[in-house]
């Protein structure tokens, strides 16, 4: 098996791998040529995305903004129609019989850019296959985010990955406090116009949005950060481990390990995967690397999003945790709820069946260096890469022998 060292060198002799830039398009090749270099036979796909998502949320958060700003002037039902056009575009909302219409897909026609897949696949001996696993991982890397740092001290000071899970489920997510103003936001479109009451709040819930609103309008312009552990981790761990079962076939188990660019814009290709690898969606187990190289590995059963959370396969996260227990080398990973969102999450709203998504974080707080510009090789946890890399072996073989 190839020290995933080795491809994470690779990727980050880029200075970055910003979404939808010609570094992105380079760490494409570069993966490609690696997995030729296995011995395996890669797929190459483009699709189109968002060039710069950033730029939607900015639009998401003024619409909030000058919903509050509206309600001061007196303006009643041009600050809700504000405020539920925000509120459109947050939730993504699902139509009978289960369309799911995303408002971001509309910024595809007018701020367009282009992606790739990246996969091999790994089959039995026979060719003959039962189910599949895909290890997913992305190569692109993200810009510059300073509103994480700002969010650094509330994140050590409250433990948000326990108080995640105790919130509703419509709190829960990276904009927590926003997510609260919006909340209280509706309460004030009842209180009478103009009163102390509605002044105060408003003034609040306004604060918050335009303090979004100001880290949102930085991330777009911010310059892209070196990304080795997210997400160059992710995608070395899985090269490693395709070079591990390039020697150690599965007997029952199609296993393909796929990265793909535009995971850090909103609008991924995944529909492009399913149609090119022959994805049955129901034979399908689905596991989601995004950033190890922290202390601590945590496998997760559920996410939390922009606004909401989802919860992944009950039955396939039990198998998960009872591997977990069978050895005791396993015993420091821990299991949780993320509350940050990861390519699971959009997973689950294509009615994919999700068995985890694997992260890394320190004690007391996410990754210190996650979306910063120190985002450098010589920051992350090798010892956490490793334990990880052992766990999903022993997983994927275990898993391939329950199907045989």
């Amino acid at each position: 098996m190839i020290d995933p060292k080795y491809f994470l060198e690779k990727l980050l002799q880029l200075s970055h791998r910003g979404t939808c830039t010609p570094n992105s398009h380079k760490s494409a090749k570069i993966i490609e040529e690696e997995f030729k270099k296995l011995g395996l036979q890669p797929h190459l796909n483009e699709f189109n995305t968002i060039r710069n998502d950033k730029v939607m949320e900015v639009f998401l958060f003024s619409f909030f903004a000058l919903s509050v700003i509206l309600l001061f002037f007196g303006k009643i039902w041009w600050s809700i129609a504000f405020f539920g056009l925000g509120l459109f575009m947050q939730i993504d909302p699902v139509f009978p019989p289960g369309f799911r219409f995303s408002p971001r897909n509309i910024f595809r026609f007018f701020y367009r850019g282009r992606s790739e897949n990246v996969y091999a696949e790994i089959l039995p001996e026979d060719k003959q296959y039962k189910e599949t696993i895909v290890l997913a991982s992305h190569h692109d890397t993200s810009r510059w985010t300073i509103g994480l740092k700002f969010m650094g001290s509330i994140v050590k000071n409250t433990n948000i990955f326990t108080l995640n899970n105790k919130l509703p489920f419509f709190l829960r997510g990276p904009y927590l406090i926003t997510n609260i103003s919006i909340c209280i936001n509706i309460v004030i479109f009842f209180l009478p116009l103009h009163s102390i009451a509605q002044i105060i709040i408003g003034a609040y819930i306004l604060l918050t949005y335009l303090l979004t609103l100001a880290m949102m309008f930085h991330t777009s312009i911010a310059p892209f950060n070196p990304g080795a552990l997210d997400n160059a981790s992710g995608v070395a761990l899985t090269m490693s481990l395709a070079s591990f079962f390039k020697d150690n076939k599965p007997k029952s188990t199609r296993i393909i390990f796929w990265s793909h660019g535009s995971e850090e814009n909103k609008t991924k290709g995944f529909r492009e995967l399913f149609k090119d690898a022959n994805i049955d969606k129901q034979k399908t187990a689905f596991i989601v690397i995004d950033g190890i190289g922290a202390n601590i590995l945590q496998i997760n059963n559920g996410e939390s999003r922009g606004f909401g959370s989802v919860l992944y396969d009950k039955k396939l996260f039990e198998f998960i945790a009872s591997t977990i227990k069978s050895k005791p080398e396993f015993y420091p990973i821990q299991t949780s709820f993320v509350p940050i969102g990861t390519d699971a999450g959009n997973l689950v709203d294509e009615k994919c069946r999700v068995m985890a998504s694997i992260i890394s974080r320190n004690e007391d707080s996410f990754y210190d260096h996650y979306h910063q510009m120190t985002d450098t090789i010589d920051k992350l946890n090798f010892k956490t890469i490793n334990l990880c890399i052992n766990f999903l072996q022993y997983l994927i073989s275990s898993y391939d022998k329950s199907v045989s």
